[in-house]
């Protein structure tokens, strides 16, 4: 969504409200900077829009990845070509925890150890998957793709339901184009 509209997803996939945050915005371009930082010799010559997203009571959204399974065509006009992208990493950080609920669940990674922060993470007594407690200030970073550019299933996650109150976070997603290297190319 852009330019500061209201957007509801489909309540069968997705049941929250998201904004995207303007490129123009001084703290979208100090943010895009930081993550470009972060992902060091990793290609990250460009960010999507910034994504603001805000879960209600009973709000989720179900299994999925980030990546798309056809990579999306980007036009540059200045060139008059066409180069395809997908998405190389994700970033979500939490914005406000003020709830019960509303973990990242990641079903295919390993859960973590009992002796780690339960503030930050959730064990499940099925002792699979990964539970990423919300907890403001804080941000996930994975990897959606392998080294030869494919999808990696393993990344597939939920934001489980919020019980009460609400949490918001905020998307951002590093772009990987298919005519570059993925690691090591001057950017």
């Amino acid at each position: 969504m852009v330019n500061d509209t209201k957007q509801v997803f489909d309540d069968d996939i997705r049941s929250s409200q998201s904004a995207r945050v303007p490129r123009a915005d001084v703290v979208a371009a100090c943010l895009e900077q930081r993550v470009k930082s972060i992902l060091g010799n990793v290609q990250h010559a460009e960010t999507e829009p910034i994504q603001i997203v805000k879960y209600e009571v009973g709000e989720r959204y179900r299994l999925h990845v980030d990546w798309f399974f056809t990579p999306q065509n980007e036009t540059v006009k200045s060139k008059n070509e066409t180069r395809q992208w997908n998405r190389l990493a994700s970033i979500f950080a939490y914005l406000d925890d003020d709830c019960i609920g509303g973990e990242t669940h990641f079903p295919e990674l390993s859960p973590i150890s009992s002796t780690m922060d339960s503030r930050k993470f959730r064990l499940e007594g099925s002792g699979k998957g990964l539970y990423v407690k919300p907890r403001k200030g804080s941000a996930i970073l994975w990897n959606n793709l392998h080294a030869n550019g494919s999808g990696d299933l393993r990344v597939a996650h939920a934001g489980l339901p919020v019980s009460s109150g609400r949490k918001i976070g905020m998307n951002i997603w590093s772009k990987f184009f298919l005519d570059r290297q993925m690691i090591g190319e001057a950017h």
